[in-house]
Parts: structure tokens; C-alpha cells; sequence
């Protein structure tokens, strides 16, 4: 095992390396998680906005309407001064202003074409929400105008339809824990490139070097044990690369990690870093020099992870971003973790998703396997 004794020796050469990565990792891992809100900060919570009504009209239905307004919204006084109310709405102050004309509730009520009067910020979430609640409350009112009933038993009626509420349950709730999991198999995509590439196409590099070849080539130890060795060696650092960051996420993340979601994010990574492997020992035997190998490393590992969704989520990238994407690896381990952690309990569809990008990757695996056996035949040529 002289080969593999070499190799073990250069990897021990690159151990400073390997733990300034793991120890950025970490660091950015920890800090970003200290910074994620609480579960309960991320649950949906109706927000009442401040909004000035002005009222010329003392009819019943127009009341009823305030009232209702009061109940889902703050009513806020303002002078009935046009500047000012330009003013607060152009300085943020308010944005949305409710202007109800005189006799608006009889004109309504005789189906003439009164309109209240509306000062906004266009666009704005506020604007969006009152005008719903405007809209609700008229719309149901139009609704009782075609039976004909009186005006004091259409604003009994409103406001009695208006009263029900649907209660939200949120089932499926996906904590903190579940969110860095995703995050921190995400970001892996980076270091996992990164490391590999560094230390695998590193000694491919060394092992590649003509005169050194030529050397193991007229040795008494056969080419096949050479092969096997070295490639003894990358499996062997292979492995503990992933499992630094396996063990890693079990400590910080056992309660998410133990569960059937988390043995899928170790699974699915597991497939990756085989990827990666691969891709280093390629750039191993592409790149003529350590700066090329330098070059190529930052080159994947950076630019696959931005354009992947290691470092921005898949959500907020381009179409035509995610498009490219679609041709690298790093796009379908980092799609499986997505689903994986987009729910606690996966169906048939998150399933059919994760299978296919699992799937991608172990096509990945073969088609770069078979590049490095081409490769190598011509190295072997040049040597001979």
C-alpha cells in the first residue's frame, strides 16, 4: 500500500486547508441561523391598518359600513384639509383615504351612481386590503338590494354575513430547525465542490506528472494496484469529507436530522458528494498546473452555487438562470433538498420530484465517470 501511504501523506499536507473550510462553514452556518426568525414570527397574523374615513353622510347604511371598517381597520382622525391629506399620503404617513359623499347610503340604497371618494398610495398592500373589505361589504349589499328588503334589515343582514369567519389551521408547520436543515445541506453544494476539488485533483495532479508516471510504470508494483490505491485514497476522502458535515448536522440538527426527511437530505447529499468526487478527479486530470486547477475549482464551486440556489434560494433566480442550472448537477441536489424540508410529511408528488433528482445525479456520476476513463486512456497514450 505504498501508493496509498503517499497519498495519505499528501492529504495530511492539506489538512490546514481542510479545516479553514470547515471552520467558514460552520461559521456562516451559525450566524445565519441566529439570525432566523421564530416559528412563531413566521405564522400568518392579520395586521389592522390606520386609515382616516371622512363622512358627510349620516344614513344607517353608512354607518354600518364604519362600523364595520372599525372592526378590520383603525379609524384614524384627520382635518379634512386636501394638502394634508396629499401630504401624509405622499409622506407615508397614511395610505388610504375613505371620502363618503352626502346622501351616499340613500343614493345607494336607489341604486343611483354615487362613488365614494378615494385618495391612495396605488399599489400599496393597505390600499389592496381596504379596498377588498370595500368591495365585500358593497358587493354582499348589492346582493340584498334584488330581494327589497328595507334599509335597516340590509344592514342587519351585512353585518350578520360579514360576522362569519373561516378559522385557518396550519397543519403542516415547518420549524427553525427544519429551515437551517435545508439551508445547511443547501451550502454544502459549495464546500463539498470546493474541498474535493481541492484535495482530489490536487494529488490527481501530482500522480499525473510524467516523470513520475513513467517511474510507477517501470516499478514492481502492477498499474492496477497503482489505480486502485489512488483510487482507494479518494474514496477514503471522499467519505470523510461527507462525513464531517453529516455528523455535523446530526449534532446541531438531531431533532430534524433523525426524522425520515433528514435521512433523505443525508441521502441525497451522500449522492452528491459522489458527484463531486468525480468532478474533481476531471479537473484533476484537465487542468495542467495547480493555478488552472485553482482557476476551474473557484469557477465551479462558486458559479454552480450561485446559479444553483446554494447561495440564493431557486425561488428568487431567473427562469432562464434556473434553465442553465437545469445542465449541472448542483441544481438537482440542491431541488431534492428543497422538497425534502417544504414539508414534514411528503406525498406522492414531493416523492416523484426527489426520485428524479436523484436520478439526474446518478446520470451525472456516469456520464463524468465515463469522461475521466477517456481522459485517463489518453494520459496513459502520452506517457507511453
Amino acid at each position: 500500500m505504498q501508493v496509498y501511504k503517499v497519498y495519505l501523506k499528501i492529504l495530511k499536507r492539506l489538512y490546514p486547508f481542510i479545516l479553514m473550510y470547515v471552520v467558514i462553514f460552520y461559521g456562516i452556518f451559525l450566524l445565519q441561523s441566529m439570525n432566523e426568525p421564530t416559528t412563531n414570527n413566521l405564522d400568518f397574523q392579520i395586521v389592522k391598518p390606520s386609515i382616516p374615513v371622512i363622512n358627510h353622510d349620516d344614513s344607517l347604511l353608512t354607518n354600518t359600513f364604519i362600523d364595520y371598517l372599525k372592526e378590520k381597520t383603525k379609524i384614524v382622525d384627520i382635518a379634512f384639509v386636501e394638502e394634508k391629506i396629499s401630504d401624509a399620503l405622499f409622506h407615508r404617513q397614511i395610505y388610504y383615504v375613505i371620502e363618503i359623499p352626502d346622501d351616499f347610503g340613500k343614493s345607494f340604497i336607489n341604486k343611483q351612481t354615487k362613488q365614494l371618494k378615494i385618495s391612495k398610495i396605488p399599489a400599496s398592500a393597505v390600499a389592496i386590503y381596504v379596498e377588498s373589505l370595500i368591495n365585500k361589504f358593497f358587493n354582499t349589499a348589492r346582493l340584498y338590494l334584488v330581494s327589497g328588503i328595507d334599509e335597516a334589515t340590509l344592514s342587519e343582514s351585512i353585518i350578520k354575513d360579514l360576522s362569519k369567519e373561516v378559522k385557518v389551521e396550519i397543519k403542516d408547520k415547518i420549524t427553525n430547525n427544519t429551515i437551517n436543515a435545508g439551508y445547511y445541506y443547501n451550502f454544502s453544494n459549495y464546500v463539498y465542490l470546493c474541498l474535493l476539488i481541492l484535495i482530489i485533483s490536487l494529488i490527481t495532479q501530482v500522480f499525473n506528472q510524467t516523470e513520475l508516471k513513467k517511474r510507477n510504470l517501470s516499478s514492481p508494483v502492477k498499474l492496477k494496484k497503482i489505480n486502485f490505491q489512488l483510487m482507494l485514497g479518494h474514496i477514503s476522502v471522499t467519505i470523510i469529507v461527507w462525513l464531517i458535515f453529516v455528523i455535523g448536522s446530526l449534532i446541531l440538527m438531531k431533532n430534524v436530522m433523525f426524522t425520515f426527511n433528514g435521512l433523505l437530505l443525508i441521502f441525497n447529499s451522500l449522492i452528491f458528494v459522489i458527484v463531486a468526487a468525480n468532478i474533481a478527479f476531471l479537473i484533476g486530470n484537465l487542468a495542467k498546473n495547480s493555478e488552472a486547477q485553482s482557476a476551474i475549482a473557484n469557477i465551479v464551486s462558486i458559479g454552480s452555487s450561485f446559479i444553483c440556489g446554494a447561495f440564493v434560494p431557486q425561488m428568487f433566480l431567473d427562469k432562464k438562470v434556473l434553465l442553465l442550472a437545469r445542465f449541472l448537477p448542483s441544481y438537482w441536489f440542491i431541488r431534492a433538498n428543497d422538497v425534502i424540508v417544504s414539508t414534514s410529511k411528503l406525498g406522492d408528488t414531493q416523492f416523484s420530484i426527489i426520485t428524479k433528482c436523484i436520478v439526474m445525479q446518478i446520470i451525472f456520476i456516469f456520464i463524468i465517470y465515463f469522461m475521466n476513463l477517456v481522459i485517463t486512456k489518453f494520459r496513459r497514450k502520452e506517457v507511453k
